[in-house]
C-alpha cells in the first residue's frame, strides 16, 4: 500500500509532463495516465525487497506457479474420472498457506494492484480539485498523504476482494483465490457453461455429461515481462518475442506475395468446403471417423452459418425472419442428434432419411433468403449427405501378401 501511494503521489506531481490535462471520468484503459500506472505496477513487481529476502514480488509469485498449475490439472482429471469434486485442502494446512500462487491468484492479484493504483490516482485527482488544497495536492507532504491514504487503500483492498465479479459468474476474488489455494477446480455443468442458446456447439456441450472447468488466463494483462506468467527470466521472454516477430514477418511477406499473385484464397477441396468455411472445425469425410465426431463437425459448421445469418450490418437485434431460420436450423440439428443418440436403432433407421431431408429443406430456404450464404448452405447439405453415406475407407496394403517384396 505504501509503495502504491508513494509512487502514485510522485507521478501525480509530474502529471503535466505525462499528459496535457487530467481527464476525470475518462475510461481507465483510455486514460492518458494508463501507461504511468502500468509502469508503477511493473516497478513494484520487479523491485527487490528486503522483506522478501532480496527477491522481487514477481519471483515470489511465480516460484511455485508450475506446480500449482499441474496440481489443479490433476484435480480436474480426478473430478472428470470419478464424477465428484475432490476434497480441498484445509485452510489451516501448510500446503494451503504456503503452497504458492496459481494462475487465478496471479490474475486477481494483478487486478487488485491496478484497482489500488487507480483508486489512489483518482483520490489525488479529487484532492487536486478541492478548493482547500488549491489544485496542488503535491503541496502536502508525502508523509501526510501516506498517513491517510494507506489505511484508505487497505479498506479499498478488502472491499474489492469481497465484491462479486460479474465476469467470474458473480464470484468474489477472495473466494476464487481461496478455492485455488485449496486445489479445487472451478467446475460447472454443461448447461451453466453454455453461452449462446442459438449456438449448436453450446447445445451439444449442454447435453454432455461431466463437469466443465473455467480458467483465468491473464489475457487482459499488459504485454510486459513484469506481468508475464510463463517465463522466469527476461532473456526467455525476449527470445519468445523475437520468435513471434520473425514468424509475423514471414507471414506478412508471404501474404503480400500471395496478394500480388492473386492466390489469397485457400485451396478448395473437391466439394469446395474449404472455400466457404473460414472459422469452423472440420473432421473430413473419412468413414473411420466416429459418428459423434462427424456430427460435432456439422455442428461447428452450422454455428458458423448462424454467425453469418446474424451478421446484418446496422441492426441491434436479430430480425424476426432471421431468428425463425436460426430456430429451425437448431431444431433440425437437435432432431438429428436426438435420433442418433437414441437407443432404438430401428426407429433411427426409419427416420434418418426424413430428418436429413427436412434439414436440407431448411438449408435451401436459408440459401434462398440469403444468397450470400448459399455456398455455405450447399456445403453443409453436402456434408449431411456424406453423414448418411460416407466414402469408403482408402485401401491399405496387406503386409501378409506374398507378392509385396517389403
Amino acid at each position: 500500500m505504501e509503495f502504491v501511494a508513494r509512487e502514485a503521489f510522485a507521478a501525480f506531481a509530474r502529471r503535466d509532463e505525462i499528459a496535457p490535462k487530467i481527464c476525470p471520468g475518462h475510461e481507465r484503459n483510455a486514460s492518458p495516465f494508463y501507461d504511468t500506472l502500468s509502469q508503477i505496477h511493473a516497478a513494484w513487481m520487479l523491485s527487490p525487497r528486503d522483506d522478501l529476502g532480496g527477491a522481487c514480488p514477481r519471483a515470489i509469485a511465480l516460484d511455485r506457479h508450475d506446480h500449482l498449475t499441474w496440481d489443479l490439472q490433476d484435480r480436474c482429471e480426478h473430478w472428470s474420472l470419478l464424477g465428484e469434486c475432490p476434497r480441498g485442502l484445509a485452510e489451516s494446512s501448510h500446503a494451503f498457506r504456503y503452497g504458492g500462487f496459481g494462475t487465478h491468484e496471479l490474475v486477481k492479484y494483478y487486478d487488485l494492484v491496478r484497482e489500488l493504483l487507480w483508486s489512489c490516482w483518482e483520490r489525488l485527482t479529487e484532492l487536486a480539485q478541492s478548493p482547500t488544497i488549491g489544485h496542488r495536492p503535491e503541496s502536502l507532504a508525502v508523509g501526510d498523504f501516506l498517513t491517510t491514504e494507506v489505511p484508505r487503500l487497505e479498506s479499498v483492498r478488502e472491499s474489492w476482494l469481497d465484491a462479486p465479479d460479474p465476469e467470474c459468474h458473480g464470484r468474489t476474488p477472495r473466494s476464487i483465490i481461496r478455492r485455488e489455494r485449496a486445489r479445487l477446480p472451478e467446475g460447472m455443468s454443461g448447461h451453466e457453461a453454455a453461452i449462446d442458446p442459438d449456438c449448436p456447439c453450446c447445445q451439444m456441450m449442454a447435453d454432455m455429461p461431466g463437469p466443465y472447468f473455467w480458467h483465468l488466463d491473464g489475457c487482459n494483462m499488459d504485454d510486459d515481462f513484469a506481468f508475464d506468467l510463463y517465463h522466469r527470466t527476461r532473456e526467455e521472454w525476449e527470445e519468445e518475442r523475437r520468435s513471434w516477430e520473425e514468424h509475423n514477418r514471414r507471414f506478412d511477406a508471404e501474404w503480400s506475395e500471395r496478394k500480388r499473385l492473386g492466390v489469397t484464397d485457400s485451396t478448395p477441396r473437391e466439394d469446395g468446403s474449404n472455400a466457404v468455411w473460414s472459422r469452423s472445425f472440420s473432421v473430413g469425410d473419412a468413414a473411420d471417423v466416429p459418428l459423434g465426431i462427424r456430427v460435432f463437425g456439422l455442428g461447428c459448421r452450422l454455428a458458423e452459418l448462424i454467425v453469418g445469418l446474424r451478421a446484418d450490418a446496422g441492426r441491434e437485434s436479430t430480425p424476426p425472419e432471421t431468428q425463425r431460420h436460426i430456430d429451425q436450423l437448431n431444431r433440425d440439428f437437435g432432431n438429428l442428434r436426438e435420433l442418433l443418440q437414441g437407443p432404438d436403432l430401428s426407429l433411427a433407421e426409419a427416420l434418418f432419411e426424413p430428418v436429413l431431408g427436412r434439414f436440407a429443406e431448411t438449408l435451401a430456404a436459408v440459401a434462398a433468403a440469403r444468397p450470400d450464404l448459399a455456398p455455405q448452405c450447399e456445403s453443409l447439405a453436402h456434408d449431411l449427405g456424406m453423414l448418411a453415406d460416407p466414402p469408403p475407407p482408402e485401401p491399405t496394403w496387406d503386409s501378409r501378401d506374398g507378392d509385396i517384396p517389403f
